[in-house]
């Protein structure tokens, strides 16, 4: 295999991608639902959760010093579950990589919808009842654009 066509990942460009792929709004609305649900008790399972994802990480962390190769989350699976779970684990890892931009865009709107200051009224329309309106859907359209455009400018800037 010829060394001059494969693309080398220098510690900033996997740290950018590490952040890109942590920082999202999931621990904000999971944390309104569960002190929904369960109130300051909630604290619970945060600690639970970061003690669970802390063995995850611990254990991908030896494993990549083990089998220092890419395509680590179905390489993994695949070498202790065989090729179905290595190819289920590759198949769910494109498709949660692959949605994360709507998902973050279907967030800033609900965010915008509760913005307090007066400058921001034109915002409250997104959201009605619990669900995003036409004007809403339209701005998460231009958010996937926006950050579609942002990701690729990342991409480009970190070769």
């Amino acid at each position: 295999m010829d060394s001059s066509n494969t693309t080398k990942i220098g510690l900033f460009q996997l740290v950018m991608l590490t952040l890109g792929s942590l920082i999202g709004s999931g621990w904000l609305f999971g944390s309104w639902e569960a002190s929904k649900v369960a109130g300051p008790a909630a604290i619970i399972s945060w600690i639970v959760g970061g003690l669970v994802i802390a063995t995850i990480a611990y254990n991908y962390i030896e494993l990549g010093t083990m089998f220092p190769e890419a395509g680590g989350m179905s390489k993994y699976a695949q070498y202790s579950h065989g090729p179905m779970l290595g190819f289920i684990a590759s198949w769910a890892n494109w498709i949660s990589l692959i949605t994360l931009i709507p998902i973050e865009a279907v967030a800033a709107v609900q965010y915008m919808s509760s913005w307090p200051w007066s400058f921001a009224k034109w915002t409250h329309g997104f959201l009605a009842n619990g669900k995003i309106t036409t004007p809403g859907l339209l701005m998460v359209f231009v958010f996937i654009i926006i950050f579609t455009f942002i990701k690729l400018l990342v991409s480009e800037f970190t070769r």
